[in-house]
Protein backbone atom coordinates (compact mmCIF):
# COMPACT_ATOMS: atom_id res chain seq x y z
CA UNK A 1 0.00 0.00 0.00
CA UNK A 2 1.47 3.41 -1.00
CA UNK A 3 1.17 5.93 1.80
CA UNK A 4 2.34 8.87 -0.58
CA UNK A 5 -0.96 7.79 -2.68
CA UNK A 6 -3.03 7.86 0.31
CA UNK A 7 -1.91 11.11 1.70
CA UNK A 8 -1.87 13.06 -1.72
CA UNK A 9 -5.49 11.66 -2.05
CA UNK A 10 -6.93 12.71 1.44
CA UNK A 11 -5.26 16.44 0.56
CA UNK A 12 -7.25 16.19 -2.95
CA UNK A 13 -10.32 15.38 -0.87
CA UNK A 14 -9.92 17.44 2.08
CA UNK A 15 -9.39 20.59 -0.27
CA UNK A 16 -12.54 19.84 -1.73
CA UNK A 17 -14.56 19.26 0.77
CA UNK A 18 -13.88 22.81 1.64
CA UNK A 19 -14.44 24.14 -1.78
CA UNK A 20 -18.21 22.97 -1.24
CA UNK A 21 -19.21 26.50 0.04
CA UNK A 22 -22.41 24.67 1.51
CA UNK A 23 -20.57 22.21 3.55
CA UNK A 24 -18.09 24.11 4.81
CA UNK A 25 -20.47 26.92 5.63
CA UNK A 26 -23.06 24.46 7.22
CA UNK A 27 -20.38 22.77 8.91
CA UNK A 28 -18.67 25.72 10.70
CA UNK A 29 -21.63 26.79 11.53
CA UNK A 30 -23.33 23.77 13.47
CA UNK A 31 -20.77 23.59 15.23
CA UNK A 32 -20.90 27.34 16.34
CA UNK A 33 -24.56 26.47 16.71
CA UNK A 34 -24.17 23.80 19.02
CA UNK A 35 -21.79 25.44 20.84
CA UNK A 36 -24.22 28.55 21.75
CA UNK A 37 -26.62 26.37 22.50
CA UNK A 38 -24.66 24.25 24.94
CA UNK A 39 -23.66 27.79 26.57
CA UNK A 40 -26.67 29.04 25.89
CA UNK A 41 -28.69 26.86 27.94
CA UNK A 42 -28.66 26.16 32.26
CA UNK A 43 -25.34 25.10 33.49
CA UNK A 44 -27.69 23.01 36.67
CA UNK A 45 -30.85 20.72 37.08
CA UNK A 46 -33.65 22.15 38.36
CA UNK A 47 -34.19 21.43 41.98
CA UNK A 48 -37.75 19.96 42.66
CA UNK A 49 -38.52 16.93 44.57
CA UNK A 50 -40.66 14.98 43.26
CA UNK A 51 -41.72 11.91 43.32
CA UNK A 52 -42.77 9.15 40.77
CA UNK A 53 -45.63 6.32 42.26
CA UNK A 54 -46.71 2.69 40.29
CA UNK A 55 -48.78 2.21 40.02
CA UNK A 56 -51.41 4.49 38.59
CA UNK A 57 -53.95 3.35 40.72
CA UNK A 58 -52.22 3.86 44.01
CA UNK A 59 -54.85 5.39 46.32
CA UNK A 60 -55.76 9.08 45.76
CA UNK A 61 -55.20 9.70 49.50
CA UNK A 62 -51.35 8.76 49.46
CA UNK A 63 -50.67 11.27 46.73
CA UNK A 64 -52.81 14.02 48.49
CA UNK A 65 -50.71 13.63 51.71
CA UNK A 66 -47.24 13.68 49.91
CA UNK A 67 -48.50 16.74 47.63
CA UNK A 68 -49.82 18.65 51.49
CA UNK A 69 -46.09 18.41 52.22
CA UNK A 70 -45.17 20.05 49.11
CA UNK A 71 -44.14 17.29 46.83
CA UNK A 72 -45.02 17.00 43.26
CA UNK A 73 -46.55 13.42 42.03
CA UNK A 74 -46.36 10.80 39.29
CA UNK A 75 -47.88 8.42 38.80
CA UNK A 76 -46.61 5.49 36.29
CA UNK A 77 -48.25 2.79 34.52
CA UNK A 78 -45.26 0.64 33.50
CA UNK A 79 -42.84 0.24 36.51
CA UNK A 80 -39.73 -0.37 34.30
CA UNK A 81 -40.28 3.07 32.70
CA UNK A 82 -40.88 4.61 35.98
CA UNK A 83 -37.28 3.14 37.20
CA UNK A 84 -35.35 4.25 34.32
CA UNK A 85 -37.50 7.83 34.80
CA UNK A 86 -35.96 8.01 38.59
CA UNK A 87 -32.35 6.60 37.46
CA UNK A 88 -32.01 9.35 35.08
CA UNK A 89 -32.50 11.70 37.65
CA UNK A 90 -36.16 13.41 36.42
CA UNK A 91 -37.30 12.18 40.14
CA UNK A 92 -35.73 12.46 43.46
CA UNK A 93 -37.43 8.83 44.47
CA UNK A 94 -39.92 6.03 42.26
CA UNK A 95 -42.34 4.25 44.89
CA UNK A 96 -43.69 0.81 44.06
CA UNK A 97 -46.62 0.05 45.85
CA UNK A 98 -48.80 -3.41 46.03
CA UNK A 99 -52.03 -3.07 43.83
CA UNK A 100 -54.37 -3.64 46.38
CA UNK A 101 -52.40 -0.69 48.65
CA UNK A 102 -55.69 1.29 49.32
CA UNK A 103 -57.67 -2.59 50.93
CA UNK A 104 -54.36 -2.93 52.82
CA UNK A 105 -53.86 0.19 54.71
CA UNK A 106 -57.54 0.20 55.65
CA UNK A 107 -57.52 -3.24 56.95
CA UNK A 108 -53.87 -2.30 58.98
CA UNK A 109 -52.56 -5.28 57.07
CA UNK A 110 -48.98 -5.65 56.86
CA UNK A 111 -47.75 -3.71 53.08
CA UNK A 112 -44.39 -4.17 50.93
CA UNK A 113 -42.95 -0.57 49.79
CA UNK A 114 -40.24 -0.38 47.46
CA UNK A 115 -38.19 3.11 47.37
CA UNK A 116 -35.67 3.52 43.72
CA UNK A 117 -33.50 6.66 44.48
CA UNK A 118 -31.52 7.58 41.66
CA UNK A 119 -27.68 8.02 41.79
CA UNK A 120 -26.10 10.45 44.11
CA UNK A 121 -28.44 10.92 46.70
CA UNK A 122 -27.13 10.70 50.35
CA UNK A 123 -28.02 7.97 52.54
CA UNK A 124 -29.62 10.59 55.18
CA UNK A 125 -32.01 11.67 52.75
CA UNK A 126 -33.12 8.48 51.46
CA UNK A 127 -33.55 7.42 54.71
CA UNK A 128 -35.69 10.90 55.66
CA UNK A 129 -37.83 10.14 52.79
CA UNK A 130 -38.65 6.62 53.89
CA UNK A 131 -39.70 7.65 57.69
CA UNK A 132 -41.54 10.08 55.73
CA UNK A 133 -43.74 7.44 53.88
CA UNK A 134 -43.71 5.51 57.16
CA UNK A 135 -45.18 8.71 58.42
CA UNK A 136 -47.69 8.95 55.90
CA UNK A 137 -48.97 5.32 56.06
CA UNK A 138 -49.62 5.32 59.54
CA UNK A 139 -51.26 8.75 59.26
CA UNK A 140 -53.55 7.61 56.64
CA UNK A 141 -53.95 3.76 59.05
CA UNK A 142 -55.01 5.78 61.97
CA UNK A 143 -57.24 7.61 60.23
CA UNK A 144 -58.91 4.12 59.41
CA UNK A 145 -58.40 1.87 62.03
CA UNK A 146 -56.72 3.63 64.38
CA UNK A 147 -53.75 2.04 64.67
CA UNK A 148 -49.81 1.78 62.84
CA UNK A 149 -49.54 0.09 59.61
CA UNK A 150 -47.13 -3.06 59.33
CA UNK A 151 -44.76 -1.65 56.43
CA UNK A 152 -42.20 -3.85 54.82
CA UNK A 153 -39.37 -1.22 53.78
CA UNK A 154 -37.33 -1.77 51.18
CA UNK A 155 -34.73 0.47 49.59
CA UNK A 156 -32.37 0.45 46.37
CA UNK A 157 -29.92 3.55 44.45
CA UNK A 158 -29.94 2.72 40.81
CA UNK A 159 -27.17 2.99 38.03
CA UNK A 160 -24.28 4.78 38.56
CA UNK A 161 -22.96 7.48 41.62
CA UNK A 162 -23.03 10.71 40.53
CA UNK A 163 -21.48 11.92 43.89
CA UNK A 164 -24.75 14.41 44.72
CA UNK A 165 -24.99 16.19 40.95
CA UNK A 166 -27.73 16.35 39.16
CA UNK A 167 -27.19 16.16 35.36
CA UNK A 168 -27.84 19.74 33.78
CA UNK A 169 -29.96 19.92 30.59
CA UNK A 170 -27.15 21.02 28.50
CA UNK A 171 -25.05 18.02 29.22
CA UNK A 172 -27.85 15.82 28.44
CA UNK A 173 -27.86 16.96 24.76
CA UNK A 174 -24.22 16.89 24.16
CA UNK A 175 -24.27 13.71 22.70
CA UNK A 176 -26.85 14.45 20.05
CA UNK A 177 -24.57 17.61 19.31
CA UNK A 178 -21.85 15.51 19.42
CA UNK A 179 -23.83 12.71 16.95
CA UNK A 180 -25.35 15.51 14.70
CA UNK A 181 -21.84 17.12 14.33
CA UNK A 182 -20.60 13.31 12.84
CA UNK A 183 -23.57 13.26 10.12
CA UNK A 184 -23.22 16.62 8.84
CA UNK A 185 -19.44 16.34 8.39
CA UNK A 186 -20.49 12.38 6.74
CA UNK A 187 -23.31 13.80 4.02
CA UNK A 188 -20.10 16.51 3.06
CA UNK A 189 -18.13 13.43 2.17
CA UNK A 190 -20.98 11.30 1.05
CA UNK A 191 -21.91 14.11 -1.36
CA UNK A 192 -18.20 14.10 -2.32
CA UNK A 193 -18.23 10.75 -3.70
CA UNK A 194 -21.41 10.79 -5.35
CA UNK A 195 -20.17 13.58 -7.27
CA UNK A 196 -16.74 11.91 -8.31
CA UNK A 197 -18.71 8.68 -8.88
CA UNK A 198 -20.79 10.31 -11.36
CA UNK A 199 -18.56 12.44 -12.95
CA UNK A 200 -16.10 9.23 -13.46
CA UNK A 201 -13.42 11.11 -11.61
CA UNK A 202 -12.93 7.86 -9.08
CA UNK A 203 -12.96 5.57 -12.10
CA UNK A 204 -10.01 7.72 -13.53
CA UNK A 205 -8.48 7.74 -10.56
CA UNK A 206 -8.03 3.76 -10.54
CA UNK A 207 -6.84 4.17 -14.09
CA UNK A 208 -3.30 5.62 -12.16
CA UNK A 209 -0.72 3.50 -9.92
CA UNK A 210 -4.10 3.80 -7.25
CA UNK A 211 -6.01 0.49 -6.48
CA UNK A 212 -9.06 -0.04 -5.34
CA UNK A 213 -7.55 -0.52 -1.93
CA UNK A 214 -5.72 2.79 -1.38
CA UNK A 215 -8.75 4.79 -2.66
CA UNK A 216 -11.02 3.58 -0.12
CA UNK A 217 -8.47 4.08 2.70
CA UNK A 218 -7.74 7.25 1.64
CA UNK A 219 -11.66 8.09 1.47
CA UNK A 220 -12.05 6.38 5.25
CA UNK A 221 -9.48 8.43 6.44
CA UNK A 222 -10.82 11.85 5.36
CA UNK A 223 -14.17 11.16 6.57
CA UNK A 224 -13.21 9.78 10.13
CA UNK A 225 -10.79 12.65 10.49
CA UNK A 226 -13.34 15.29 9.26
CA UNK A 227 -16.07 13.92 11.41
CA UNK A 228 -13.50 13.24 14.63
CA UNK A 229 -11.87 16.84 14.84
CA UNK A 230 -15.59 18.38 14.40
CA UNK A 231 -16.41 16.38 17.47
CA UNK A 232 -13.49 17.10 19.58
CA UNK A 233 -13.56 21.03 19.25
CA UNK A 234 -16.91 20.14 20.67
CA UNK A 235 -16.15 18.36 23.64
CA UNK A 236 -12.80 20.42 24.14
CA UNK A 237 -15.03 23.91 24.14
CA UNK A 238 -17.58 22.43 26.78
CA UNK A 239 -15.27 21.66 28.78
CA UNK A 240 -15.25 17.47 28.87
CA UNK A 241 -12.52 16.47 27.69
CA UNK A 242 -10.89 16.59 31.37
CA UNK A 243 -13.12 13.97 32.89
CA UNK A 244 -11.58 10.77 30.94
CA UNK A 245 -9.64 11.79 27.84
CA UNK A 246 -8.56 8.92 26.36
CA UNK A 247 -11.88 6.84 27.02
CA UNK A 248 -13.72 10.12 25.39
CA UNK A 249 -11.38 10.50 22.65
CA UNK A 250 -11.37 6.47 21.82
CA UNK A 251 -15.54 6.81 21.64
CA UNK A 252 -15.27 9.91 19.53
CA UNK A 253 -12.81 8.08 17.48
CA UNK A 254 -15.31 4.92 16.72
CA UNK A 255 -18.09 6.64 16.47
CA UNK A 256 -16.18 8.85 13.69
CA UNK A 257 -15.37 5.07 12.21
CA UNK A 258 -19.20 3.71 12.15
CA UNK A 259 -21.11 7.49 10.58
CA UNK A 260 -17.68 7.02 7.44
CA UNK A 261 -19.41 3.84 7.09
CA UNK A 262 -22.69 5.19 6.96
CA UNK A 263 -21.42 7.69 4.23
CA UNK A 264 -20.23 5.36 2.40
CA UNK A 265 -23.86 3.77 1.87
CA UNK A 266 -25.07 7.19 1.35
CA UNK A 267 -22.62 7.48 -1.65
CA UNK A 268 -23.23 4.46 -3.07
CA UNK A 269 -27.27 5.22 -3.20
CA UNK A 270 -27.00 8.46 -4.26
CA UNK A 271 -26.38 10.48 -7.34
CA UNK A 272 -26.32 14.23 -6.71
CA UNK A 273 -26.81 16.50 -3.40
CA UNK A 274 -30.30 16.41 -3.56
CA UNK A 275 -30.62 12.35 -2.74
CA UNK A 276 -27.05 12.96 -0.29
CA UNK A 277 -29.45 14.96 1.50
CA UNK A 278 -32.60 13.11 1.48
CA UNK A 279 -30.90 9.75 2.19
CA UNK A 280 -28.77 11.94 5.01
CA UNK A 281 -32.05 12.94 6.60
CA UNK A 282 -33.16 9.23 7.21
CA UNK A 283 -29.92 8.39 8.55
CA UNK A 284 -29.72 11.38 11.19
CA UNK A 285 -33.22 10.85 12.49
CA UNK A 286 -32.61 7.38 12.83
CA UNK A 287 -28.98 7.45 14.36
CA UNK A 288 -30.61 10.70 16.68
CA UNK A 289 -33.16 8.68 17.91
CA UNK A 290 -30.63 7.50 20.84
CA UNK A 291 -30.60 10.47 22.29
CA UNK A 292 -34.06 11.05 22.90
CA UNK A 293 -33.94 8.22 25.34
CA UNK A 294 -31.17 10.18 26.79
CA UNK A 295 -33.43 13.89 26.87
CA UNK A 296 -36.60 11.96 27.70
CA UNK A 297 -35.47 8.70 30.21
CA UNK A 298 -38.35 6.10 30.05
CA UNK A 299 -39.79 7.42 26.40
CA UNK A 300 -37.86 4.64 24.71
CA UNK A 301 -37.82 0.68 24.90
CA UNK A 302 -34.87 -1.62 24.89
CA UNK A 303 -35.55 -1.83 21.08
CA UNK A 304 -33.22 1.46 20.68
CA UNK A 305 -30.12 -0.86 21.25
CA UNK A 306 -30.14 -1.82 18.01
CA UNK A 307 -29.25 1.41 16.49
CA UNK A 308 -25.60 1.01 16.33
CA UNK A 309 -25.13 4.97 17.67
CA UNK A 310 -26.88 4.24 20.61
CA UNK A 311 -23.55 2.60 21.60
CA UNK A 312 -21.77 6.28 20.62
CA UNK A 313 -24.43 8.23 22.91
CA UNK A 314 -24.69 6.02 25.53
CA UNK A 315 -20.92 6.44 26.30
CA UNK A 316 -20.54 9.76 25.87
CA UNK A 317 -23.63 10.31 28.69
CA UNK A 318 -22.39 8.03 31.18
CA UNK A 319 -18.84 9.27 31.05
CA UNK A 320 -19.73 12.85 30.82
CA UNK A 321 -22.44 12.56 33.27
CA UNK A 322 -21.73 9.54 35.32
CA UNK A 323 -18.06 9.48 35.49
CA UNK A 324 -18.24 5.93 34.59
CA UNK A 325 -14.86 4.32 33.13
CA UNK A 326 -12.97 1.73 30.88
CA UNK A 327 -14.89 -0.94 32.80
CA UNK A 328 -18.08 0.12 32.61
CA UNK A 329 -17.68 1.25 28.49
CA UNK A 330 -15.59 -1.81 27.04
CA UNK A 331 -18.32 -3.82 26.20
CA UNK A 332 -19.96 -0.44 24.16
CA UNK A 333 -16.33 0.20 22.35
CA UNK A 334 -16.86 -3.26 21.28
CA UNK A 335 -19.59 -2.93 19.59
CA UNK A 336 -18.98 0.47 17.90
CA UNK A 337 -15.63 -0.68 16.69
CA UNK A 338 -17.73 -3.74 15.44
CA UNK A 339 -20.41 -2.30 13.59
CA UNK A 340 -18.11 0.58 12.16
CA UNK A 341 -16.04 -2.11 10.79
CA UNK A 342 -18.92 -3.86 9.45
CA UNK A 343 -20.43 -0.84 7.88
CA UNK A 344 -17.92 0.65 6.69
CA UNK A 345 -16.79 -2.83 4.95
CA UNK A 346 -20.43 -3.15 3.54
CA UNK A 347 -20.13 0.27 2.06
CA UNK A 348 -16.65 -0.23 0.34
CA UNK A 349 -18.14 -3.29 -1.02
CA UNK A 350 -21.35 -1.44 -2.09
CA UNK A 351 -19.20 1.39 -3.77
CA UNK A 352 -16.56 -0.84 -5.43
CA UNK A 353 -19.42 -2.59 -7.09
CA UNK A 354 -20.66 0.60 -8.83
CA UNK A 355 -16.81 1.57 -9.72
CA UNK A 356 -16.49 -1.79 -11.70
Amino acid sequence: MNTGIIAALVRKDLSLFFRNRFFAFVSIVSLLAYILIYFGMPGTATEKFTVAIYPSTAPAIVIEELESREMAVVTFDDQEAMIAAVEAGDYRVGVVLPTDAGETMTAGAPMRVTAYYPPGIPADLNMAFNDLLTLVFNEISYTSNEKPLLIDRHEEVLGYDLAGREIAPRDRLLPLFAVLLFMMETLGLANLIAEETERGTLRALLVTPMNLRELFVGKSITGVGLAFVQAVVLIVITGKLGIEPLLILTALLLGALLVTGVGFLIAAISRDLMSVISWGMLAIIVLGIPSVSIMFPGTISDWVRVIPSYYLVDTLHRVINFNAGWGDMTPNLLILLVTGMALLTLGTVVLGRKLQ
